[in-house]
């Protein structure tokens, strides 16, 4: 009811005939949240969303894009199997292309750390054939043992002892 009162009848009209996610996300979420246009919203939303298109095919992204100036530490997790976002938005398989892995974690100031998985579709790695309750702990799990494993690191950085 929160979405049909902030889109208009055409706007529920072509979300509701719909027929990708592009769709959703042009009819529905770019008008619900004000972007521009879903270009907008997929470049806001994006950790490359300012790098255009030809620096991204010829694998030229300038070191002070978004990507190479990650502020604090980030984990991306990220499923091979994703049906709806390909694995190569999160990484190349090219080793000279900026977006392999090991490119990406050695720029900007080791904040990035990149975790692909097998399986783990879109929104997933629950476990069960029915996800709900405990069947996502996998996420959760590898959530706080990222978050723990920060704090650790941080305790063992204020507790070095002066260096000469």
């Amino acid at each position: 009811e929160r979405v049909r009162a902030r889109l208009t009848s055409t706007q529920m009209r072509n979300l509701m005939l719909g027929t990708h996610v592009t769709d959703i996300d042009t009819h529905c979420v770019v008008n619900y949240n004000g972007y521009e246009d879903v270009n907008h919203y997929y470049s806001e939303m994006s950790l490359l969303g300012d790098v255009a298109m030809e620096e991204y095919a010829a694998g030229e992204i300038p070191l002070h894009r978004r990507v190479h100036n990650v502020s604090i530490p980030t984990v991306v997790v990220h499923g091979i199997d994703d049906p709806l976002i390909t694995w190569r938005t999160v990484a190349a398989n090219n080793e000279d292309h900026p977006l392999h892995p090991t490119k990406l974690t050695e720029t900007g100031n080791g904040n990035l750390m990149i975790l692909l998985t097998k399986r783990g579709g879109h929104v997933g790695w629950s476990t069960g054939l029915v996800p709900g309750g405990e069947n996502w702990k996998w996420m959760s799990d590898v959530s706080a043992t990222f978050v723990q494993s920060l704090t650790k690191a941080q305790h063992e950085e204020l507790n070095q002892p002066e260096n000469p």
